[in-house]
């Protein structure tokens, strides 16, 4: 399913709470984060901040780029904490094609089989990983955390509750009416 520019900019609003990078700490998250057991991240630069303050993500979704640079090749440092969590062979890895401005079934699929799972994994995605968010809202368990970057302003942490859950359900019914 692709989604036209207007969903796409209705999208950009954030679900949940926006987080500059200057709050991003590890005390803070684990306090927001409570008794949580199922954290997602969706992201490269969100996994990575999570992961090096050593909050470990049940899922997490990566394409191994950052607004369009590929990690491996920027060489950057703050970037190694990732890499050594993408390595960690301890953690399946599955693999998905999804371009970008889409969700494709087979990333649906493998979203929500790995949420009914309940266990470590992480999700590379070949193409775009950015909209994937919107199946994991739909389908992870209440009170679990997602999340995702907000692009040149920090993280949005969304604690899940009916309300994210059925606006994903419908944005999902509707693109898959579309094909």
């Amino acid at each position: 399913m692709r989604f036209t520019e207007s969903e796409k900019n209705a999208l950009k609003k954030p679900l949940g709470e926006l987080w500059q990078n200057s709050r991003i700490t590890r005390t803070n998250l684990l306090n927001f984060l409570g008794d949580c057991k199922f954290i997602v991240t969706v992201g490269d630069d969100t996994t990575c901040a999570l992961v090096r303050l050593k909050i470990t993500p049940t899922i997490s979704i990566t394409d191994g780029k950052t607004k369009r640079s590929n990690i491996k090749l920027t060489k950057d440092p703050k970037y190694d904490p990732l890499l050594v969590y993408l390595r960690d062979v301890r953690i399946p890895e599955y693999k998905c094609k999804n371009p970008a401005g889409y969700i494709t079934q087979e990333a649906c699929r493998l979203v929500t089989s790995l949420i009914q799972m309940r266990k470590p994994s992480k999700i590379i995605v070949d193409g775009e990983e950015d909209l994937l968010a919107i199946p994991m809202f739909a389908h992870l368990p209440k009170n679990s955390v997602l999340v995702y970057g907000q692009p040149n302003e920090g993280m949005v942490l969304t604690r899940i509750n009916s309300a994210i859950q059925n606006m994903a359900k419908d944005l999902l019914t509707r693109f898959y009416q579309k094909e």
